[in-house]
């Protein structure tokens, strides 16, 4: 699910947890979950390339 990028959105409540909604086969899920360490890595680097923005932090 994480490395099928067309298929979730994320919603990151950086550095604590995150939202991520995601299509199955039975509909839209939603999964509210902490961050593991590499995520927080993958977050500041796409902030560094644009592809995301962080606020209130």
């Amino acid at each position: 699910m994480i490395s099928d990028y067309a298929n979730h959105d994320m919603l990151s409540f950086y550095p604590i947890d995150m939202v991520i909604f995601y299509h199955s086969k039975t509909g839209y899920t939603v999964e509210r979950r902490r961050h593991k360490i590499d995520e927080i890595s993958n977050i500041h680097q796409a902030v560094i390339y644009g592809r995301a923005k962080l606020a209130g932090v």
